[in-house]
């Protein structure tokens, strides 16, 4: 098991704080983690890998969410907690009607 006492990063326009434990890290990883976000999600999706087809987000998320559960696959992580949206806009070609100023 590995504890997270503080991991902390920032750009001119984002900020992340997590904290908590990571365990069974030879296999198929399982967290129990804090997460404190300003996050610029412009800025988020291009640090994603390019992928034919992925829609295009901008807009801004800020809140405090609990994340559990095993990595693999996504969809097996719970999430709870608060946060707000602010001026999100998705669009795509697999996403009709886009998204426009949704807060």
């Amino acid at each position: 098991m590995v504890e997270l006492a503080r991991f902390a990063a920032a750009t001119p326009s984002s900020r992340l704080d997590v904290s908590g434990t990571m365990s069974s890290l030879l296999t198929t990883p399982v967290v129990d983690l804090k997460v404190i976000a300003d996050v610029d999600l412009a800025e988020a999706m291009a640090l994603q890998p390019p992928r034919a087809g992925q829609p295009e987000l901008s807009g801004r998320f800020s809140g405090a969410i609990d994340v559990t559960g095993p990595v693999q696959p996504p969809t097996g992580l719970s999430l709870v907690g608060a946060g707000r949206l602010h001026d999100v806009k998705m669009s795509g070609p697999d996403l009709r009607p886009a998204i426009d100023r949704i807060d």
